[in-house]
């Protein structure tokens, strides 16, 4: 299963063959609290930036939402968002949606707000956000 995948990801990057590629980051970044438990965020993160892997907008997506939405460390994430992003609107809408819950809304609302085109994924984060912390 999943634990499977993360033991034979460490593996590789223990042994150095196959090295892993940019393409597997987020998936694993993505496991959460599992990856989280296994490999440490910090450790995962610094991973990434020796891989070269952050200049990838996939992986530093990956990375906002391992750190705003699991690990609820809106500074770091916020810290990344400002280095890496190119202010997307994917990029944007993940930090987002990692904002909104409950004691976090208005750093969500300040994002929405700074943000130079809304699509329909950002206005449909900001009102589910609105929605589940009684903004609504």
């Amino acid at each position: 299963g999943e634990h499977d995948c993360l033991l034979l990801f460490r593996d590789a990057v223990r042994q150095g063959f196959p090295r892993p590629k940019h393409f597997s980051c987020p998936p694993l970044l993505g496991s959460g609290p599992e990856f989280m438990e296994f490999c440490g965020t910090e450790l995962a993160h610094t991973q990434v930036m020796r891989s070269g892997f952050e200049r990838y907008p996939f992986v530093w997506t990956a990375l906002f939402d391992l750190y705003s939405g699991f690990c609820f460390d809106f500074e770091i994430a916020r810290r990344l968002f400002d280095e890496l992003s190119k202010g997307n609107a994917v990029s944007r809408t993940t930090m987002i949606s990692g904002c909104a819950r409950p004691g976090k809304m208005s750093n969500a609302l300040l994002l929405f707000d700074e943000m130079p085109e809304r699509d329909v994924s950002s206005w449909g984060v900001v009102i589910a956000g609105c929605i589940q912390t009684g903004l609504f």
